[in-house]
């Protein structure tokens, strides 16, 4: 997570100065942060990943507690549209469900993009903090385009990246 980095926002400022543009990949997990980089007018584009609904945020983070309050602080903030932005999941079988994808496509509902990316398995990643392991493995392109029409009830703008 960029925003885990102490001079972060001396680094991005840099880069500006230079004249590029930039964009930041985010958990959401540090709204203050986050907040403070888009007022200062550093950012350009912002990805988010939403893991997964509220009430499962845990099971797909691998971590036994998570502040969704904060998750849902950096939503909201990024809803402002005061600078372009995109949600996206990472598609899980194993993890997520199809009512899954309802509640987060409700809970970013208005938001302008959003995009599924089918999981990828390389070798541990998720699994390894797992108990008792959890078969991971990508939805087919049938399951995921089933995904998208539901999503896009809430989210017509959707798509499989």
């Amino acid at each position: 997570e960029p925003l885990r980095q102490k001079k972060l926002l001396d680094f991005i400022s840099k880069v500006k100065e230079l004249g590029y543009l930039v964009k930041l990949d985010t958990n959401g997990f540090y709204p203050i942060k986050l907040e403070k980089l888009i007022e200062d007018g550093l950012l350009d584009y912002i990805a988010m990943d939403i893991k997964s609904s509220a009430d499962k945020y845990a099971l797909a983070t691998g971590v036994d507690k998570v502040d969704v309050k904060k998750v849902n602080q950096s939503i909201e903030l990024l809803q402002r549209n005061q600078v372009a932005y995109e949600f996206r999941t990472t598609a899980v079988k194993g993890i997520h469900t199809l009512e899954d994808f309802e509640k987060i496509a409700l809970w970013i509902e208005a938001s302008p993009r959003y995009y599924i990316q089918n999981f990828v398995d390389s070798a541990d990643i998720l699994s390894f903090r797992r108990e008792p392991k959890t078969s991971l493995e990508p939805f087919s392109k049938e399951e995921l385009e089933e995904i998208l029409q539901v999503v896009k009830k809430r989210l017509p703008q959707a798509q499989i990246r």
